[in-house]
Formats: C-alpha cells, sequence, structure tokens
C-alpha cells in the first residue's frame, strides 16, 4: 500500500495506467493499495516491485511525493505456500518489508490461513473441554460411552443429518417403555412389542423379535454387532451405513409411536399422562347445552364447565 500527499483529481490517470499483467491498482483519499497475482512468492514479488515501481513513477510525474517509508507489503497464500524467511519486495530502491497483516481503510487485512490456524486451535480446546465435561456427565452414559471414543469423527464427519426418530433411538428418549414409565406415560416399563419386562432403546435395536426383518436389514449393511459404540461407528464410516441405520430408527419408531397412540385412544386403558398435542386453540371443544339452551366453550381462554351430576362425553367441533 502507497502513500503520498495529493489530490483525488489525478486518481483517474492514474487507474487508467498501463501496468504488468498480474496487478491492479486501487485508490482512495491519499493510500494506493496494488495487488499483485502470482504462484509463488517469488513472481508475486517480482510483480508488486514491478508495479509498485511504475505506480510511484506514474505519482511522480505528476508532482506528488509518494511516502515509501510508510509502504506496506502483505503476502497472501494458501495452506501448501508458505513465505521465505526475511520475505520482502523492491519499490524505487526502497526495501520493504513483508508484514503478516496491514491496515487499509480501517480494517485490518491479514492471512487467511492465519486466522484458520487460530480457529483450529479454539476449535481444538473446545473440543477437548467439551469431552472432559462429556466424560463426567451423569446422565446419557449410554449414548455418551458410545460417541465419547469418535467425538472427533462425530464432529468433522462430511455426512449424515440427525433426524428425530434417529436422536430417538441413540438418546434412548423415545417410544420406550423405559423412558415412557420414567415421565409418567406407563404404568410399567414394559415392551408393548414382546414380553420383555424392560423396554429400552437397547432391546429395541438389538434384542425385540418384533423387528427382526428391519433389524436383519440393517445387520446386512453395518455388520452383526449392534451395540451402540459398534453401530455409531459404523454410521461414521460411511453415507450408506449411515442412511441404513437412519432407515431402521424410521420404520421401527413409526410404528412404536402408531401403537402408544392406539394405546392412549383405548377407552378401557388407565388414564396416564397424555403426549402434548402441541398449542391448544382457543376455544377447542364446546359442551352439550347447558340449561337455557346455551353453548359453554371450553379451550385455552374459557374456564371449563361445572360438573353437575354426571360429566357428558365433549364433541369436537
Amino acid at each position: 500500500m502507497l502513500r503520498y500527499a495529493g489530490a483525488n483529481i489525478f486518481f483517474d490517470w492514474l487507474l487508467r495506467g498501463n501496468l504488468p499483467r498480474g496487478t491492479s491498482v486501487f485508490c482512495y483519499a491519499d493510500d494506493t493499495l496494488l495487488t499483485a497475482r502470482g504462484r509463488n512468492f517469488g513472481e508475486a514479488a517480482s510483480l508488486a516491485s514491478a508495479g509498485g515501481s511504475q505506480v510511484v513513477d506514474s505519482i511522480s510525474r505528476l508532482g506528488l511525493t509518494v511516502a515509501l517509508h510508510k509502504t506496506e507489503a502483505v503476502f497472501f497464500h494458501g495452506t501448501r505456500q508458505q513465505e521465505p524467511p526475511d520475505a520482502h519486495i523492491h519499490v524505487e530502491g526502497v526495501r520493504i518489508g513483508v508484514q503478516p497483516q496491514m491496515k487499509y481503510l480501517g480494517i485490518v487485512l491479514d492471512n487467511p490461513t492465519e486466522k484458520e490456524e487460530v480457529r483450529e486451535e479454539a476449535r481444538e480446546a473446545i473440543t477437548l473441554h467439551w469431552a472432559e465435561d462429556l466424560a463426567s456427565a451423569t446422565y446419557g452414559r449410554w449414548t455418551l460411552d458410545a460417541i465419547g471414543p469418535v467425538l472427533n469423527g462425530w464432529l468433522d464427519r462430511r455426512h449424515g443429518c440427525l433426524s428425530m426418530r434417529l436422536v430417538q433411538v441413540l438418546s434412548g428418549h423415545g417410544c420406550f417403555g423405559s423412558y415412557l414409565h420414567r415421565i409418567g406415560r406407563e404404568e410399567t416399563p414394559q415392551c408393548h412389542h414382546c414380553e420383555a419386562t424392560v423396554d429400552t432403546a437397547e432391546h429395541t435395536l438389538q434384542v425385540c423379535p418384533s423387528w427382526a426383518e428391519p433389524r436383519r436389514a440393517l445387520m446386512a449393511v453395518v455388520g452383526n454387532d449392534l451395540s451402540l459404540s459398534s453401530v455409531i461407528a459404523s454410521m461414521l464410516g460411511s453415507e450408506e451405513t449411515w442412511e441404513a441405520v437412519a432407515s431402521f430408527c424410521e420404520d421401527v419408531m413409526s410404528q412404536k409411536e402408531a401403537a402408544e397412540r392406539m394405546r392412549e385412544n383405548d377407552p378401557l386403558a388407565v388414564p396416564l399422562s397424555r403426549r402434548r398435542r402441541g398449542r391448544r386453540r382457543r376455544i377447542q371443544r364446546l359442551s352439550p347445552s347447558a340449561p337455557g339452551g346455551e353453548q359453554r366453550a371450553t379451550g385455552a381462554g374459557a374456564p371449563p364447565p361445572a360438573p353437575q351430576g354426571s360429566t357428558p362425553a365433549l364433541r369436537p367441533l
């Protein structure tokens, strides 16, 4: 970046000058920014030296003075390129050292690769701190013990999206007897699809005979080991195995959820905590006619009708 004392009226003449191929010039206020592109540092430095000298000569012929002692240079490069030690360019015989960054128009320009290195170091530190927190966590041990050893691979993967039902199987928080019993939606933790006394994500994935067919299809892709750690390692191995696990979860969990809804809607079932249906409408139902023929609204925003004798059935709108 060349700095000189001058006027903007000369910028147009300077910008229209014939510069070496691979160089460009930008002018603002009393600053002139010259860029030079090359296949390596040597080529870029040669172009910058030649282009800089030509720009200085053009400015000098206008009767203006370039402050070469304020001139700065910075080298932008990819991960495979590095600037040599004591890198510099020459402009009009003045040696200008290459700096790691420069400030132009209030913006700090520096090498993107250095930012990447800083970002990667910060990411590694955060990941390490996160891994330590997960190792000492009390809840979710089944999931954490499986993902912990491959945490970096999990974070760095380039394939695989997490669907709701896939997360349910990986976390054990879903339509499983043990989980539903813990949150008060089932009387017991039993499996409703076989005679097992406890239904968990592990039971559903590895044992329950009701899911033998989708399990065979899954094992044909990921192998016979259906421990969660092995399944997750297989998922990280390829997009095909990830999709196979996701497909198993969608198939099995959708059927388990449908069976749960049937149990909830059974009029003979013991009333327990029901799944939330989302935000209730302001007026959801109407009771049969109250004395005098008027209708009573119930739902959010309206108090429920006081019971009078036996409670009448509610009809949907």
